[in-house]
């Protein structure tokens, strides 16, 4: 498992971390999308009934999939754990970093060029032609929102594995555990 891509990291997160990033992760997701969810308690006060499937096939999911994924290179490019440990500086490699962030620009391209498509269509009214499809936009930005939320936990389990990595150990402890975690990814 530990040499799968992307998700391989995982076992080397302990419990508590997982359990953190899950209860961040849904926190995030429960407040960030909390103005696509909480106009529904309306549809039992008012005669105008609200839907979230308008508001998805208008692009809102496309501005959470930039929002919520494009901080997070910040997060996997952060050295951690700097320490000067005999004259070499001690610094983790976020797992699967790369991948992370190429994934992370490429969903934010691909949502921002989404938008502009969208937003395009209202101006030159080119969605009388039949030319864009919302059933696909429906399902792109949900399957774009939903990577980034997977994303948005992976990045969080590992960084809070990486945050609660012992760094005050006595010399030859550090030199053993520097052997092992560069040993983790070979």
């Amino acid at each position: 498992m530990k040499r799968i891509p992307l998700i391989g990291g995982l076992v080397l997160c302990s419990k508590d971390d997982i359990t953190s990033a899950v209860k961040e992760v849904a926190s995030i997701t429960l407040f960030a999308t909390m103005p696509l969810w909480l106009p529904l308690i309306g549809n039992f006060l008012f005669t105008y009934h609200f839907g979230v499937k308008e508001a998805v096939e208008s692009g809102e999911l496309f501005i959470y999939t930039a929002a919520i994924s494009g901080p997070l290179a910040f997060t996997i490019t952060k050295q951690y754990g700097r320490k000067e440990l005999n004259d070499k500086k001690l610094t983790f490699v976020f797992p699967s970093g790369g991948s992370f962030v190429v994934i992370i620009i490429i969903l934010c391209m691909l949502s921002s060029l989404s938008l502009a498509i969208l937003r395009f269509q209202n101006i030159v009214s080119i969605s009388s032609n039949g030319i864009i499809n919302h059933g696909g936009i429906y399902m792109l930005s949900v399957s774009f929102f939903l990577t980034s939320t997977f994303i948005l936990f992976f990045v969080t389990a590992y960084r809070n594995m990486l945050d609660s990595t012992v760094l005050d150990l006595q010399p030859d402890q550090e030199n053993e555990f520097y052997s092992r975690w560069k040993g983790r990814t070979q």
